[in-house]
């Protein structure tokens, strides 16, 4: 800390270091604040480091405070320091608080926000981790690629003495080599990614958590080693197939491929039920509803891993009945079907590769494709009024002078003035925010029934028998439709029936809402923290809120429209899956690069079919088509398979992983637009992947090819 904390200057201040920065506020500069209708000069004299959690909050004497909030005498909260082991002081303490008072363990709601923002942080960590799957692929592509390009040299080894042991241990090391390297590399391009994607990730924080100062990135012993060890032990473990592929050479080379075949062929049915199984059991594993957020992902994750068993044998035989419909057709069409069934241990994997991300990216695109659809659809009819205006203290004494809610209902072209508060009561499952409107004339259709019935739930609101509930804080504290949630008032604790559950994505905690006449029975007058207006003519509404604007500027607010409050939300939204869409892009990537690495270790393999081909009379246009043909066709088909799995993924993340994570559902939406994209991005990305090996094959000298290396 920087300044002294608390001077005689009347109402100095202290900030954090970034708001200070970021308001250009120096230590002895006095500003000008509007609280209220009153105008007030603040003082900063001290400012604080970054990491003592004063982010987004102005920090003064408690008198100075009373005073300028119009507070003299009352007190929002006091925190104590006690044994937790102490009951009969606790017990003292209860029965000493008046009934409007409540005695809470800080480290419960501590728990809670951290229970808010894990659930953001499992969320970027399992598309970390698909990023890290997509990888694995490549590097199983790119050590095969390795190996078949050295298959002469291995079976020279071989016939030199050399035992399979040793070729297998020399495979490993070079993949340990390799790692290690990319690790270095990883560590030094993700620490650069880092100080890139900071600054999102903090903004969305923001956005829907808790004010959170941007700092520099702090890179910990633990996440590094982490990190080497999830990529080296991935190396590893890719590289073995590769390494058991190079210990299998023998000195007649020309046979490890055709055996690797009859071998794969042989063992499709096993892998084909045990995907079935694998699959099964991520499915049964998902609907548990005892199972956490952490236990959804990897539910997810053995459905893809029980997809990647099942796809080999689905891609054979639709190869196969491809074939035999075009039998007759004959053409370099159907040479490509059969090459591709022949080759099933290529082909399979970069089939499998590009379905399970083109999936991927389809289950992730049409979740957040559905929840912003959901999020508008929730706006246009939770926004029914045209201009709104709301403090930016809710939870404080403030309140809006009735004065000016006068002003603006005697303003020409406002139809309806309608004034609620947004506040914080205690009960029993802990704090929540609640909304306090008048149910007589707020309608409640800008609160959408999940459960419940309108015309029941209304008389129960008023007579202050019963509470609706938004759906997030019902799922985060397990509440239907007839339960009872006991809310502290100055009369007591008072127990209140659920009568509702609406849909809300304005607050992942969840929320109340509670009659303002039945309110301000039990609380007293209540106060007004926001202002809805209706035009009497939506044409004035520029003219309306320049006039609005004027009113309550003194009072430092400002006047909303209805499409600016919807417009900020939906940009808030876009902010917070950008980071969803750098990763997802990343995996696409990788997994490009992947493709193109199976299908250069394929042309490896062909070079002398190839050549052979070309020695026959094919001409390398005709090789070009061929390998395009060949490529268009796993990519088809790629494409088509992605689509159901990538269907699965969304309904999983729909309908339980946001429901765990965040609390709210949504409408799943497959538009076949979308589908569509899906599919093409698929096929697109196949066919560019095969223009290199294309290109290579077709310019390759026969002569040279059917050379015995």
């Amino acid at each position: 800390m920087t300044g002294t904390p608390f001077s005689a200057v009347p109402f100095s201040v202290m900030l954090s270091a970034a708001d200070a920065r970021r308001l250009q506020w120096a230590i002895g500069a006095a500003r000008a604040a509007n609280v209220g209708a009153r105008s007030v000069t603040l003082t900063l004299t001290a400012v604080l480091a970054d990491n003592q959690g004063a982010a987004g909050v102005i920090l003064m004497d408690i008198a100075d405070a009373q005073e300028l909030l119009a507070m003299h005498g009352y007190l929002s909260r006091i925190d104590l320091v006690l044994d937790a082991a102490d009951t009969a002081t606790l017990t003292r303490l209860r029965a000493m608080l008046p009934p409007d008072a409540r005695l809470t363990d800080q480290r419960r709601d501590l728990e809670g926000m951290t229970e808010m923002t894990r659930a953001f942080r499992i969320n970027l960590v399992a598309l970390s981790l698909l990023a890290l799957l997509v990888g694995g692929v490549l590097i199983y592509n790119a050590m095969m690629f390795s190996v078949v390009q050295r298959y002469p040299l291995f079976g020279m080894l071989r016939a030199l003495g050399a035992t399979r042991e040793q070729v297998l241990r020399m495979v490993l090391m070079e993949a340990l080599a390799l790692g290690v390297m990319a690790v270095v590399g990883g560590l030094l391009l993700g620490t650069l990614l880092g100080e890139g994607l900071l600054h999102l990730v903090v903004r969305t924080i923001n956005d829907l958590y808790l004010p959170l100062s941007e700092s520099r990135l702090r890179i910990g012993m633990w996440p590094l080693c982490k990190a080497v060890t999830l990529g080296v032990g991935l190396t590893l473990v890719a590289a073995l197939v590769p390494a058991w592929d190079a210990m299998s050479v023998t000195p007649g080379t020309m046979l490890v491929t055709h055996t690797w075949q009859l071998r794969l062929r042989r063992a499709l049915p096993i892998m084909f039920a045990a995907g079935v199984l694998i699959m099964a059991l991520g499915v049964i594993w998902l609907m548990q509803p005892t199972a956490g957020l952490a236990a959804g992902f990897a539910s997810l994750f053995l459905v893809v891993v029980g997809f990647g068993l099942v796809v080999p044998l689905l891609v054979l035989g639709v190869v196969q009945v491809l074939a035999w419909r075009c039998r007759w057709c004959g053409g370099l069409s159907l040479m490509a079907l059969r090459n591709n069934a022949r080759h099933l241990r290529r082909t399979g994997m970069a089939t499998l590769t590009l379905s399970v991300a083109v999936a991927t990216v389809t289950g992730v695109g049409l979740m957040v494709h559905s929840f912003r659809h959901s999020l508008e659809d929730w706006l246009d009819y939770r926004l029914q009024a045209d201009l709104y205006i709301s403090l930016h203290d809710n939870t404080g004494g403030l309140t809006i002078d009735p004065a000016l809610i006068a002003a603006l209902q005697a303003l020409p072209g406002i139809r309806e003035v309608r004034p609620g508060l947004r506040t914080e009561l205690a009960t029993n499952v802990g704090p929540a925010e609640t909304f306090v409107v008048s149910v007589q004339s707020a309608s409640l259709d800008a609160y959408k029934l999940l459960d419940g019935d309108a015309d029941s739930a209304l008389p129960a609101l008023r007579a202050g028998q019963g509470v609706l509930v938004s759906e997030p804080f019902a799922n985060h504290h397990h509440l239907r439709v007839g339960d009872a949630l006991i809310i502290d008032t100055p009369l007591g604790s008072r127990a209140h029936r659920v009568m509702g559950i609406f849909r809300d994505y304005g607050s992942e905690r969840g929320r109340l809402l509670l009659d303002r006449g039945y309110y301000s029975r039990v609380w007293g007058p209540a106060r007004t923290s926001n202002l809805a207006l209706t035009l009497s003519a939506p044409a004035m509404l520029s003219e309306v809120q320049a006039q609005a604007q004027t009113l309550v500027q003194p009072w430092g607010l400002q006047v909303l429209a209805s499409r600016d409050i919807r417009a900020r939300s939906l940009d808030i939204f876009d902010r917070t899956f950008t980071v969803t869409e750098v990763v997802r892009m990343l995996a696409v990537l990788v997994t490009a690069i992947g493709i193109l690495a199976a299908f250069m270790a394929l042309r490896l393999e062909r070079r002398r079919e190839m050549a052979v081909l070309r020695a026959m009379g094919m001409t390398p246009g005709q090789l070009w088509r061929l390998t395009l043909w060949e490529t268009g066709i796993l990519g088809s088909i790629g494409g088509l398979l992605a689509l159901p799995l990538g269907i699965g993924l969304a309904y999983g993340l729909v309908y339980i992983i946001n429901i765990k994570s965040f609390g709210w559902s949504m409408d799943l939406l497959t538009p076949p637009s979308y589908l569509l994209q899906s599919w093409l991005l698929a096929l697109g990305a196949a066919l560019l992947a095969g223009i290199y090996p294309a290109w290579k094959t077709a310019g390759q000298a026969p002569a040279r090819a059917l050379l015995i290396e």
